[in-house]
């Protein structure tokens, strides 16, 4: 469906929705998994709140509403057995009752996967997103949804995605966009400061192959109070010579819950080492509550002189003055043997538009046709 103008428009930040919440409704045989057993596999990060939805029937179901231009579902889909040249990974996703494509490249036993996409939907309008599973042969995982809501949504108690471009925050000049396209920095005592409404943020950001093989550290000081360190870990150790992988989604650091409100926060790179980048900031219980011209202005007065902060952090971290340190804890990075086949999926009911997807990197390599292997 096609977005409607006038004075709705999409709001410029995201919701995420975890697995676990009633929001969501499933139908079917579904398993609850929340100690994070899938959180060391791969290196797209560990998954959104330990928590996942799994099932390995062919009639799992699941729906959400929501209003919003764009949607998309992340989870895993994992091998269940030995590798076979039957396997065939199929689920369906629907938008308001209509089937759609499903992403054309997916990882196995990789998180963070996309498993759905819905964009250009109207933003008039409430849309129910659904999947249903078509395939009893590997478990199908669901971590979490995430959607863009419109600029009058009123949404509170939400987890709020700060992408690393938005307007409210305030970088200094050491920043520049990376090639993963996050912003990062390898300049001690860069700094980058933000307001949010909630009780806590996690801090998401990049750790490049091509970094540097010694662990730096950071700080963060949230409403004025003396800084807490963390741990920026450098990329794990090959047995070989090769070039270690980039790992997605790494979490830097995670404050502890705050009293809900207003808070500001300084982020501070405090030694030399992995830079430090930053993806996205999540926001716990918070809202969406902004409209279209609710954007910063470069030259209104900063909510706290970040540049100012940035030597006190410093050197308050290298004296040991810290409130706390919060290490980041070290994932051994599985290798996993890479299966070069091209499997099809069985011939299929022609109003069934279900996936053919191409699987890679650390499984089985899918797309439409008659199971083969590739040599």
């Amino acid at each position: 469906m096609a977005s409607t103008s006038g004075d709705i428009a999409p709001s410029t930040r995201r919701i995420l929705v975890d697995d676990a919440s009633a929001q969501i409704q499933y139908s079917g045989n579904w398993t609850v998994n929340s100690q994070g057993i899938q959180d060391k596999i791969g290196d797209f990060g560990p998954t959104f709140q330990r928590t996942l939805h799994g099932t390995p029937q062919p009639s799992g179901n699941l729906s959400f509403i929501f209003e919003g231009p764009s949607a998309a579902v992340y989870g895993i889909v994992s091998m269940i057995g030995p590798i076979s040249f039957e396997v065939e990974p199929i689920w369906e996703c629907f938008i308001d009752g209509k089937s759609i494509r499903t992403p054309t490249t997916i990882y196995t036993n990789q998180n963070r996967q996309k498993l759905c996409e819905f964009d250009k939907l109207d933003l008039s309008e409430a849309h129910t997103l659904a999947i249903s599973t078509a395939s009893n042969r590997q478990l199908f995982w669901v971590d979490y949804i995430e959607y863009t809501p419109t600029s009058t949504a009123n949404i509170t108690g939400a987890f709020v995605s700060i992408q690393h471009d938005d307007d409210f925050l305030v970088y200094d000049e050491t920043w520049q966009l990376s090639g993963s396209g996050a912003k990062s920095t390898s300049t001690v005592g860069a700094t980058v400061n933000t307001s949010f409404t909630g009780t806590g943020v996690t801090w998401y950001g990049t750790i490049p192959s091509e970094a540097s093989r010694t662990p730096s550290t950071g700080a963060y000081s949230i409403d004025g109070q003396p800084p807490t360190t963390f741990t920026i870990r450098r990329t794990p150790s090959t047995e070989n010579s090769t070039s270690p992988p980039s790992l997605f989604n790494q979490i830097f650091f995670e404050t502890p819950v705050l009293p809900f409100g207003e808070h500001n926060i300084t982020v501070t790179y405090a030694s030399s080492g992995t830079p430090l980048s930053l993806d996205r900031l999540v926001i716990r219980n918070s809202s969406i509550q902004r409209t279209t011209n609710d954007k910063a202005d470069p030259s209104s007065p900063r909510p706290v002189s970040a540049s100012s902060k940035a030597s006190t952090i410093v050197g308050a971290v290298l004296g040991g003055g810290t409130a706390g340190e919060t290490g980041l804890l070290v994932n051994p990075f599985l290798h996993v043997l890479h299966y070069r086949m091209k499997v099809v999926g069985r011939r299929l009911p022609p109003q069934a538009n279900l996936s053919r997807a191409m699987f890679t990197h650390s499984g089985i390599l899918f797309r439409g046709g008659q199971a083969r292997r590739r040599l």
